[in-house]
């Protein structure tokens, strides 16, 4: 199958291939061995989250030709990583977020730099989401491409905030001192 662990996710998105033509809905359900793939992926960094009610796939071509087109662009300038990381929100917001492509230049929070936060640990990203959120919360698992990436310094002061807005030109990926957050523009 090719939702074993051994595989690389880049591997996996390749064998995605395309997204079907027949169907226009944004959200589809998962085929029964992308489902545990997709859950034993979440529960690798958050096995308290036994609640997982429903699995969709994402069906969004624009986004999808979008990532394909940014992938092959990286690939050319040779910087590309494509990672595997997780992003939580309200499932109002999720659904918005979807529809408009997970538009970096919407967010409101922006502790480390613009950007959409992603994290490699889908419990940190629960922890770490909007305490405002209510009703169910949405874990997306996303692939990520990174490319040029610029780290943060640790701080001194641990309620001290990074005076970054932006990345620096040629920078398109800011990570946290931490390593364990993701802030992408692409």
């Amino acid at each position: 199958m090719y939702y074993q662990k051994h595989l690389t996710f880049t591997n996996y998105i390749d064998h995605l291939g395309e997204l079907p033509k027949c169907n226009n809905n944004l959200l589809i359900d998962c085929e029964t061995d992308e489902e545990q793939w997709l859950i034993g992926c979440i529960n690798e960094t958050f096995s308290i989250c036994d609640k997982i009610i429903k699995v969709y796939r994402v069906n969004h071509k624009q986004m999808y030709g979008l990532y394909l087109l940014r992938k092959a662009e990286l690939q050319l300038k040779h910087l590309i990583k494509e990672r595997i990381l997780y992003h939580v929100t309200s499932e109002s917001n999720a659904i918005t977020s979807l529809n408009d492509g997970l538009n970096w230049r919407k967010t409101k929070r922006a502790k480390f730099g613009a950007g959409v936060s992603f994290s490699d640990d889908a419990n940190y990203a629960n922890f770490h989401a909007s305490n405002q959120i209510p009703g169910n919360r949405v874990i997306l698992v996303c692939s990520v491409l990174i490319g040029n990436v610029y780290r943060l310094k640790p701080l001194k002061n641990k309620k001290a905030v990074h005076n970054i807005k932006y990345p620096p030109d040629g920078f398109d990926t800011t990570i946290s001192s931490s390593q364990r957050v993701t802030m992408s523009i692409t």
